[in-house]
C-alpha cells in the first residue's frame, strides 16, 4: 500500500489550514497582510483625519484579524507574537506614537481592541450565538 502524498495547505476563503492544524500558514498570511498595511498607514496618516484613518483600519486590518479568529486565535502566545507586533506598529502609525510608547494609550485613543481582546470578543459572540440557538 502506498502512502498518500502530503498535500499542500488548503485555502478556503482565505483561511489557510495545514495538515497538522497549526494555523502557521494562516498566521503567516496575516503577517504578510499586516506588514503591507504598516507602510500604507505611515504614508496615508498625514492626509487623513482620525475618523478616516479608523475607517481604513477597519477595512484593511481589523477585517483580516477578525475573520475566523475563533479558530486560529487560541494558538500560543509565541506564535502570535509577530502578529501582535505588526498590529501595534499600525496603531502607532495611526497615532504618531514613538516605538517607546506604552501599548495601551494608542489603542485607547482610537478606542480599538488588542489582538487578544478581538479574540475574546469574537469567542464570546460565538458562544452567545451557539447558546441561544440551541435553546
Amino acid at each position: 500500500m502506498t502512502k498518500p502524498l502530503r498535500e499542500q495547505p488548503a485555502s478556503s476563503i482565505l483561511v489557510f489550514i495545514d495538515d497538522k492544524l497549526t494555523w502557521s500558514n494562516h498566521i503567516a498570511y496575516l503577517e504578510n497582510e499586516l506588514s503591507r498595511s504598516v507602510g500604507i498607514f505611515y504614508r496615508i496618516r498625514q492626509y487623513l483625519s482620525d475618523s478616516a484613518l479608523k475607517s481604513v483600519y477597519f477595512s484593511f486590518v481589523y477585517s483580516h484579524l477578525q475573520f475566523a479568529i475563533v479558530a486560529w486565535g487560541g494558538v500560543g502566545i509565541t506564535t502570535l507574537n509577530q502578529l501582535n507586533v505588526l498590529h501595534y506598529k499600525i496603531i502607532r502609525a495611526m497615532t504618531y506614537s514613538s516605538f517607546r510608547t506604552k501599548i495601551t494609550p494608542p489603542y485607547k485613543k482610537f478606542n480599538l481592541l488588542k489582538l487578544d481582546d478581538i479574540y475574546s470578543l469574537e469567542l464570546g459572540k460565538s458562544m452567545h450565538i451557539s447558546l441561544w440557538k440551541s435553546s
